[in-house]
């Protein structure tokens, strides 16, 4: 007795059904890893949202620390070219004025480091946005 296959056209639409399941899972996992990055960036955008609004620079004989965000930051250094970083304990909401003590000429800040109220640690490069820092890298 001979076995029967079936015709061409359901084969076809086997076939077409499989392709169909395929494409829908691709394109699930595809939306799933879009929407994943999309979230990661939302999630650290929201993160720096305090650190951004924290900078640093020098003004004649002083440098000024800008805490726009509405949260205490805490172990501030900040780093001049040239010369021994300075550590501040914490800066309040608002500005705060550090003398240098050193006349002449003018030194840049080169970086500011700092702990925000999340307790998440931030590097602000000089022209650069703040990026977040690991344990190892802060060691």
């Amino acid at each position: 007795m001979p076995q029967r296959y079936g015709d061409f056209a359901t084969w076809t639409g086997s076939l077409g059904t499989v392709a169909a399941f395929a494409v829908g899972f691709w394109q699930i996992r595809r939306e799933r890893t879009e929407r994943k990055r999309r979230e990661a960036s939302e999630w650290l955008a929201a993160k720096r949202e305090h650190a951004d609004r924290v900078s640093a620079w020098r003004t004649g004989d002083e440098i000024i620390v800008s805490n726009g965000s509405h949260h205490l930051i805490h172990a501030v250094r900040i780093v001049l070219d040239g010369h021994d970083p300075i550590d501040l304990d914490h800066v309040e909401p608002g500005r705060a004025s550090v003398p240098l003590g050193v006349h002449g000429a003018t030194v840049p800040v080169t970086s500011l480091t700092f702990t925000d109220a999340r307790g998440d640690r931030w590097v602000r490069d000089a022209g650069e946005l703040p990026r977040r820092i690991t344990q190892e890298e802060s060691a």
